[in-house]
């Protein structure tokens, strides 16, 4: 199963963010890869982190995390799929 997600945005210089995606429901879905995708040219985001947590209560919730260790503002998407 894989699946895009549309979420934009952007990063300044050495900044970061956590994004946090779910399934309706909070069900289980897997293995889930969420990776940024630089939009702009010069665009460098790494991925510090990624994570599967269960939330007491709520169910699976997903996370990645990443910054801008290049040079110039970027403009990010996500994109992601599971591990088949």
């Amino acid at each position: 199963m894989a699946f895009a997600t549309n979420p934009l945005g952007t990063l300044a210089p050495g900044a970061g963010i956590t994004y946090y995606w779910h399934n309706s429901g909070y069900t289980d879905m897997g293995v889930l890869i969420l990776q940024p995708h630089p939009l702009n040219p010069g665009g460098i985001l790494l991925v510090v982190g990624t994570r599967k947590e269960n939330v007491p209560g709520v169910g699976i919730r997903y996370a990645v995390s990443f910054k801008n260790i290049g040079n110039v503002s970027t403009n990010w998407s996500l994109e992601g799929g599971g591990v088949v």
